[in-house]
């Protein structure tokens, strides 16, 4: 009989300290499973474009995602390789635990580039990568432009600054930018557009890179490959900073 007393007060015991962790484990109403453990690093997912997509150059590429956390997503990131595009919050810069987000870029060279998207949550922890692989292809063939009539009278061409002709050429491309420098890693000053002419009164060393005039005393440069030339590239003059 003692003994009998004696086991009913041992389970007694036990059910007092498991309602005792129950109350622990109860914060301002909300219920948290006693088997949580930590915090858990947030979630993303590409939902387009799918993998392996083809994108013209110059066109733009939307990336949609959708990144979960338990405690609020604030903040998805854009990346193309290793380089970032762009960074995104939730509206009102308000944590969500589910934040669906459409981020946009214009590649500009053709080539394979890993496309990725991290998320990041309140606590600052990352989400392991989404990715998908996303081909770059040049801008696709366009008929030539009609040739425009020319009169035997028509004066010769203005010599430019550099003691040269200018190049005529027509855009053959969707859009192109113009950049302040002959490489994409100088900024966009200027936007053309397919059949609009230019003209070209220098080029850089290896020539896939022509000086054109925008208007008045301003000057940019363009990729010639996307450019068709009245004649060769390299009978322009070498730009140097002299110039």
């Amino acid at each position: 009989m003692a003994r009998g007393r004696a086991l009913a007060w041992e389970l007694m015991g036990l059910l007092g300290g498991l309602m005792a962790v129950a109350l622990v484990a109860c914060q301002g109403g909300e219920v948290i499973g006693l088997g949580e453990v930590g915090d858990r690093p947030p979630k993303v997912i590409i939902t387009r474009p799918p993998s392996g997509v083809r994108v013209p150059a110059g066109q733009v590429l939307e990336v949609q995602s959708t990144a979960t956390d338990d405690r609020g997503v604030v903040r998805v990131e854009l990346f193309a390789g290793d380089r970032r595009l762009r960074s995104d919050v939730p509206p009102e810069q308000v944590p969500q635990f589910s934040f669906t987000v459409v981020q946009r870029w214009v590649p500009d060279t053709p080539g394979e580039v890993i496309v990725k998207v991290v998320a990041f949550d309140t606590a600052g922890q990352q989400s392991p990568v989404a990715a998908v692989l996303v081909e770059v292809v040049g801008p696709p063939p366009t008929p030539p432009p009609t040739p425009r009539p020319t009169t035997p009278s028509a004066p010769p061409a203005t010599p430019t600054a550099t003691g040269q002709e200018g190049l005529t050429g027509t855009v053959v491309a969707r859009a192109l930018n113009v950049r302040a420098g002959p490489s994409t890693a100088f900024a966009v000053v200027h936007r053309l557009r397919f059949g609009d002419p230019v003209v070209a009164v220098a080029r850089n060393d290896q020539g896939d890179w022509v000086l054109i005039r925008i208007s008045g005393e301003r000057t940019g440069w363009v990729a010639a490959r996307y450019l068709e030339w009245q004649r060769d590239v390299s009978t322009l003059p070498v730009w140097s900073p002299e110039r």
